[in-house]
Order: structure tokens, then C-alpha cells, then sequence
């Protein structure tokens, strides 16, 4: 069931489908206020299985909302891969030779967080042959 929801003085009018009429103060609970008011004019029908879509009159705010949402959902995993590329790296250029200084002067991050990266594969490697030692591997 659409509901339209337009912001009021002290909070939301709700105006279901067919017209009728109730309002809530605020749009967290407009769902289950729908169906509650609901089962006051309809007693003998259970709606709670009602799905309920409270369209908002905010129009293009939402919009941008929506947008900003994505945009910082698509930071984050570019951060994460960001993250996980520069561990690659680092790993590389260790097999290749270069000292944590040079690494870190390379990558224009600090020493202490090359050292971080590669004590973190050392630790996941001392744990990885712990697992293997235990299963009799």
C-alpha cells in the first residue's frame, strides 16, 4: 500500500491509497502505525503482512540523499581495495629486496606502517603452519 507522507507542524500526515486519513510524529514508525490503523477500521483483517511504502513529498532531497549514500558505499570499497592493492605491493617490492625504508619512501607512506604490513604476513604465515602443525600437515 502507498502511503504519502507530507511533513506537518509537528509531524507527518499520512494519507493512504484509498484516502484515508492518520498521522505520526515521526516517519520511523509510519509502517506499523499504517497497519495498526489498519486493523482499528478493518478489526476482522489481519495486516500485518500489509506492505507498506511511505513515499515522502521531499522529492529531490531524497534523491541527493540516495546518491550520497552510493557515493560513500563506493568509497569504502574503493578503500578496501585501495588497502588490499598497497599489501600486494608491499609484499612485492619485500620479495623483491627493498628495505622498509625505501618501500616506505616508494609508496610515500611511513616506515612503521610497511612494517605493519609486513609483520601482519608474518603473523598470518606463523598461523597459517600452526593450523597445518595441529592437523598433522
Amino acid at each position: 500500500m502507498l502511503v504519502t507522507a507530507t511533513k506537518q507542524a509537528t509531524g507527518w500526515d499520512l494519507v493512504l491509497g484509498d484516502g484515508r486519513r492518520t498521522s505520526v510524529r515521526t516517519l520511523e514508525g509510519a509502517e506499523s502505525h499504517v497497519r495498526a490503523y489498519l486493523d482499528t477500521c478493518e478489526p476482522g483483517v489481519d495486516h500485518s503482512d500489509v506492505d507498506v511504502t511511505v513515499d515522502t513529498a521531499l522529492g529531490d532531497v531524497l534523491g541527493r540523499v540516495r546518491g550520497a549514500q552510493a557515493a560513500s558505499e563506493a568509497a569504502q570499497a574503493a578503500t578496501i581495495d585501495a588497502a588490499r592493492m598497497m599489501r600486494d605491493v608491499v609484499r612485492e617490492l619485500r620479495g623483491l629486496g627493498l628495505s622498509v625504508t625505501d618501500i616506505a619512501y616508494l609508496l610515500g607512506i611511513t616506515r612503521g606502517r610497511v612494517s605493519q604490513i609486513t609483520e601482519r604476513d608474518r603473523f598470518a604465515e606463523r598461523a597459517r603452519k600452526r593450523r597445518g602443525a595441529a592437523n598433522g600437515q
